[in-house]
């Protein structure tokens, strides 16, 4: 028995399988297999100028394992994308262009221009290394290049790159977009986006175009193939049911043979606006002609200068470089100046008149009526043969401009006698006088809004401010016997006219609070300049714009200020140490004085700006 035992334990010993004999009380010391926890994936991060980006990545926290995008194990060096360096290519569709030409740098910024690409609508833009296009850099898109790099532009730009702290910031120049398009008939016509000269407000415009009777418009979004039409057309515009029709299949179509100047989507708002043009008239003195016997009212004439504020409101579309057959006109301006005729005049229901050219002795007809402007305009007046119909009682400012042989019409309200009138946003307020007093109470005015009188005819009442007025509220100006008061601060006033001195006295009842605590964000400027501002990495109470060409300072050059929601910053003062490079206009412009490039800054809070002139 003996013997059989240890046979059986040397077989057991040859074979090996002592390790499948456990003692059931012995303990293994064995853990079970790490099961990696990638989450959720990385995405990429592109680099920058001032940062190394990092590719698509998981990673196991558990094990403090980097894994590729497949989940191949990785070290987390080889995950880097490095920062760009001076050197950096312009890639379309993947393709490498050229490199950027590098203009300057230091400790706050460098930038890079590129110049004379040529590129369509969808193409797409990518920042890369030189010889690699597949690397690209992060950016941020300006001037119609989106933060994917798709283009909504067509023909040759120029390029201007800054690098940030945020990433590359983009921007064209020299574009002509094609998004939006006037279509008439099956002709096609580019719609040029354009900055309005006071604000941050855009608008799309096409000028001056000659149509026929029976042409059929319509407004196109290519990109989003959404079509604008007769029931698009803009409030101010709605009046004119003599100009145009709807057509069957709501088209505009024309009923008069001109010239017609196309605005579409200002401010955002989606619709088509439509201003009708006629070539210069010679004369120098011009009436109101009435088809009645009652005797002809004379227009009185004014001239704005470029310094007046109307200027640049009435004159910025006639002088776009986007607007075509309109040399004519400009040239007239050029010779004689920017003149008007006006009257104002109470009319009764069903009077009709047109404008009498007393110089040419030559009559300027109902159908040269090109504007109405009212709180509703629709149904106030008519085309009646030769004369302009008006439908019920009103007080009426009529404006003839001969540059554009053109009438427009400002209603002011019921044509009730008064005294006198207060306007005041845009209405006309009746107001009495007593003892050669015209006095107007506690009334609110909002910042920047104005305030003037006039007599009981409609004629504008010349005053003076009486000393001792507060100049950072308010001021008075006068032009073409009507005085202004501008209020530069929102508030509750009083006022007492004396009409046998023409002193104004105004009380400030009341000061609303601050008006303005908005952080900027965005610089924008004449002729189409538009930053958007960072921090200044030497004062983090700054925000601020580099190498910005200012070129027509003697003409005017502005900018202005926005915050985030596009709402302007309304406060603006300028540092001493900037006062030979610039002043400030009513706390809301900042007129350059001299050409040069500059980095502007403006203090985040306080709004005080700064002007750096670096060449």
């Amino acid at each position: 028995m003996k013997k059989k035992f240890l046979l059986i334990a040397g077989l057991v010993l040859a074979f090996g399988l002592t390790s499948c004999v456990q003692d059931p009380f012995q303990v293994t010391n064995e853990q079970p297999e790490h099961v990696h926890n990638y989450g959720s994936l990385v995405e990429e991060i592109l680099p920058s100028y001032y940062y190394d980006g990092t590719k698509a990545h998981y990673y196991c926290s558990e094990c403090q394992t980097y894994f590729d995008s497949n989940k191949n194990p990785v070290t987390q060096e080889s995950l880097v994308l490095p920062r760009a360096s001076d050197n950096i290519a312009i890639s379309l569709n993947g393709v490498e262009k050229g490199t950027f030409t590098f203009l300057e740098k230091d400790e706050n910024h460098a930038s890079w221009e590129y110049k004379n690409l040529i590129v369509e609508v969808n193409d797409v833009v990518t920042l890369t290394k030189p010889g690699e296009p597949t690397y690209t850099y992060k950016y941020f898109g300006g001037g119609n290049v989106d933060k994917d790099g798709e283009v909504l532009t067509a023909g040759t730009v120029d390029i201007d790159l800054t690098a940030t702290p945020n990433g590359f910031q983009l921007e064209m120049s020299g574009y002509k977009y094609l998004g939006l398009v006037v279509k008439v008939n099956d002709e096609e016509y580019p719609l040029t986006k354009v900055s309005y000269y006071e604000d941050n407000k855009e608008t799309y415009v096409y000028g001056y175009h000659y149509f026929n009777v029976g042409d059929k418009m319509t407004v196109v979004d290519k990109l989003t193939y959404t079509v604008y039409d007769f029931k698009d057309l803009e409030n101010d515009t709605k009046w004119n049911t003599f100009d145009f029709h709807k057509g069957t299949n709501n088209e505009i179509v024309f009923d008069y043979q001109a010239r017609y100047g196309i605005e579409f989507d200002r401010g955002g708002d989606k619709l088509i606006s439509i201003t009708k043009t006629f070539a210069p008239t010679d004369g120098s003195a011009f009436q109101v002609n009435y088809s009645s016997d009652k005797a002809a009212t004379n227009l009185e004439k004014m001239v704005l200068g470029q310094t007046d504020e109307l200027y640049d409101e009435l004159s910025w579309y006639l002088n776009h470089e986007a607007v075509i057959n309109n040399l004519e006109m400009k040239d007239y301006i050029a010779t004689n100046g920017f003149v008007m005729y006006q009257a104002t005049i109470r009319f009764a229901k069903n009077e009709m008149f047109n404008i009498k050219n007393t110089t040419k002795n030559t009559i300027i007809k109902g159908e040269h009526l090109v504007s109405v402007f009212a709180d509703s305009n629709v149904g106030l007046v008519e085309i009646s043969g030769d004369y302009i119909k008006v439908l019920d009682d009103a007080s009426i400012t009529v404006l003839y401009i001969p540059y554009c042989d053109s009438i427009s019409l400002y209603f002011n309200g019921s044509s009730s006698a008064a005294d006198a009138y207060v306007y005041l946003d845009g209405n006309f307020i009746p107001v009495a006088i007593n003892n050669n007093i015209i006095e107007y109470n506690n009334f609110h005015v909002d910042q920047y809004g104005s305030f003037s009188i006039v007599d009981g005819t409609y004629s504008g009442i010349e005053f003076t401010l009486a000393t001792g007025y507060d100049a950072t509220v308010m001021n008075a100006t006068t032009t073409s016997g009507m005085t202004v008061l501008m209020f530069y601060k929102a508030g509750t006033f009083s006022v007492s006219l004396d009409l046998s001195t023409h002193i104004l006295t105004v009380t400030i009842i009341e000061l609303d609070g601050a008006t303005q605590s908005n952080t900027p964000k965005y610089l924008s400027g004449k002729g189409g300049l538009y930053k958007t501002l960072v921090n200044n990495p030497e004062n983090a109470d700054e925000v601020y714009a580099s190498n910005v060409a200012i070129s027509g300072a003697a003409d005017s050059f502005y900018i202005a200020f926005y915050d985030e929601n596009m709402d302007g910053i309304t406060d603006l003062t300028i540092d001493a140490s900037s006062s030979s490079y610039g002043t400030v206009m009513m706390g809301q412009l900042i007129y350059i004085t001299q050409d040069g490039t500059y980095n502007i800054y403006i203090h985040k809070t306080s709004h005080v700006v700064r002007l750096v002139k670096t060449a």
